[in-house]
């Protein structure tokens, strides 16, 4: 096993694409984690956990404040994984998959009793307005690059459904990269795609325009794609994953678009972890699949087969965090019955993690404070996984992802 880890690690040096690197750094480090006698860690602080709680945080089952019409989680509910690809046979593996992979992942599908949904089941089923099914899985595609063409016949040949996520700017000037207006319309009329939208530019929203730009430009993305398909996008997903408590709320309240009435009914994230009952509807986490992490092995199995932790309250609030701040405290409040001695928490670039667990808070302590080191201008997200044994060989699995600024309003600790 150390020779598989240590090639893991250097390896991530070669990774190119900046979209997933940090989701690569810590998988590695849970898959070893996960197969390893690793031993808990806990927080050796002197202070109590949870000292410097602030006074909103809420505790307990019944203290969900994610969506006014659902009440508290049963842990019977189930939960569902959303998948997201990329690019299909091209050259950087960590956000291509090959032909190959692909058609072997939608046969395990197949042959291993899990149910391909389409997105708004999922979302639907979040909302506790249906309940989930066993073993569901939701198939997503960022970019609408043009190498999603090869892997179109094999959704149709399973007749599975899924959504792409398009940003507009690529198709409107045809980059050799990109589908075209009339590829996007070919999967609306297969009737197994749909489409949504990933803003017009694909730039970082956060930290690079202001909230009327950005407003403006994943409206005008929605316009696009209505304009030339007939479609008005239900989903949204958010460039590099990036985002700020102020973003989501303007995401959450758009409400028109080309004089017509528009709304979201959910957002995606590049977190991890599997949709449930206590998701934040504008924050849904989805697995990244790659060529690195896209082989049918047991990591594989086990990121298909988790299950949602439900979390009712966090701290800190805003996903969106200064280097200034020097947050190296996570909270989270879960439902106390469920047995978390063995929760293991990873963090990225290596950052080690020390976990305690009691009557339903979690907090994660982290030996270096989120963005600590981080020179690179590219890498501005930082993620904290968290997995627990369930049963049957099943894991909770919650992930946490914060867009790390500097001296931004975006920011504020809220």
């Amino acid at each position: 096993m150390k020779p598989l880890f240590f090639s893991s690690v250097f390896s991530i040096k070669n990774i190119i694409n900046k979209k997933i690197k940090a989701e690569n750094v810590f998988i590695t480090l849970l898959f070893v984690c996960l197969f390893t006698s690793c031993q808990s860690t806990f927080n050796n602080n002197s202070s109590t956990p949870g000292d410097d709680l602030p006074p909103s945080f809420k505790r307990g089952i019944n203290n969900s404040n994610f969506s006014e019409d659902r009440g508290p989680c049963d842990l019977q509910q189930g939960s569902a994984v959303v998948i997201m690809y990329h690019k299909f046979d091209e050259s950087y593996k960590s956000t291509s998959v090959t032909i190959e992979q692909f058609m072997e992942q939608m046969e395990f599908f197949k042959n291993n009793g899990y149910t391909v949904v389409p997105l708004d089941k999922v979302v639907s089923a979040a909302k506790g307005h249906i309940p989930f099914g066993k073993k569901w899985i939701a198939i997503t595609i960022d970019d609408a690059y043009k190498s999603f063409l090869k892997a179109k016949p094999i959704l149709e040949t399973y007749q599975y459904p899924y959504t792409v996520f398009v940003n507009t700017e690529a198709v409107d000037k045809q980059f050799k990269s990109s589908m075209t207006w009339e590829d996007l319309r070919s999967i609306v009329q297969s009737g197994l795609g749909e489409l949504a939208a990933h803003s017009h530019t694909h730039s970082h929203l956060v930290q690079d325009v202001s909230s009327e730009q950005r407003q403006r430009d994943i409206l005008f993305s929605v316009e696009r794609i209505y304009q030339n398909t007939t479609v008005m996008p239900r989903f949204f997903s958010y460039p590099f994953g990036e985002v700020s408590n102020n973003l989501i709320e303007e995401v959450k309240n758009m409400d028109q678009v080309a004089a017509r009435s528009f709304q979201f009914f959910a957002a995606f994230s590049t977190q991890s972890g599997p949709v449930g009952c206590s998701s934040d509807l504008f924050t849904l986490p989805r697995f990244a699949i790659n060529e690195r992490y896209g082989v049918i092995n047991d990591l594989f199995k086990i990121k298909m087969n988790s299950r949602h932790l439900p979390v009712y309250d966090y701290h800190p609030k805003n996903k969106a965090i200064c280097v200034e701040q020097q947050v190296n405290k996570i909270y989270l409040s879960t439902d106390p019955k469920i047995d978390l001695s063995n929760m293991r928490c990873f963090a990225s670039r290596g950052n080690k993690a020390h976990v305690h667990v009691s009557d339903g808070l979690v907090t994660v302590s982290l030996e270096q404070p989120l963005g600590f080191g981080l020179s690179n201008p590219n890498d501005i997200r930082e993620r904290v996984n968290c997995t627990a044994p369930y049963r049957d060989g099943r894991y909770f699995w919650y992930g946490r992802e914060f867009t790390i600024l500097k001296n931004s309003a975006e920011c504020d600790n809220k």
